[in-house]
C-alpha cells in the first residue's frame, strides 16, 4: 500500500463509458510525472476509466491530453440537471465562504488566553 492510498475511496463507482464528465478540481495530475498541475476548473473530459488502484484517468476533451486523478467526487456526468446543480452548489458555497470569513473574523475579536491584545 502506498503512504497516500488512504486518501483514495476504495468504493468508487464506475465510470459510465460514452459519457462526458465536468472536472470539479482546479489540478490534475499526468501519468509517469510527479506533482499535480493546474487545471481549469470546469474542463470537459472523456474516456473516463477507473484504474487498478482505484483512481481514474481520462482525456481533456480540448486538448486530448491523459490526466488523472484520485478522487471520484472530481467528476460530475455532464448533464443538463447536474450543470443546474453545479450552479447552485457554487453560489451557495460563496455564500457559505462569506459566512465562514465572517464567524472567523467574530472568533477572532474574542479575547482568550492565546490572544495577543
Amino acid at each position: 500500500m502506498a503512504i497516500l492510498d488512504f486518501l483514495i475511496n476504495k468504493d468508487n463507482g464506475q465510470p459510465k463509458p460514452d459519457t462526458e464528465y465536468i472536472y470539479m478540481m482546479d489540478m490534475v495530475w499526468t501519468p509517469n510525472e510527479l506533482g499535480d498541475k493546474p487545471i481549469k476548473k470546469g474542463t470537459i473530459v472523456t474516456n473516463v476509466i477507473q484504474l487498478k488502484n482505484k483512481s481514474y484517468e481520462f482525456l481533456n476533451k480540448e486538448t486530448g491530453e491523459v490526466l488523472r486523478t484520485n478522487y471520484a467526487w472530481a467528476l460530475a456526468e455532464n448533464t443538463t440537471e447536474n450543470i443546474e446543480r453545479i450552479k447552485i452548489y457554487e453560489k451557495e458555497y460563496i455564500e457559505f465562504k462569506k459566512h465562514e470569513k465572517n464567524i472567523n473574523s467574530l472568533r477572532n475579536n474574542i479575547i482568550t488566553l492565546s490572544s495577543k491584545k
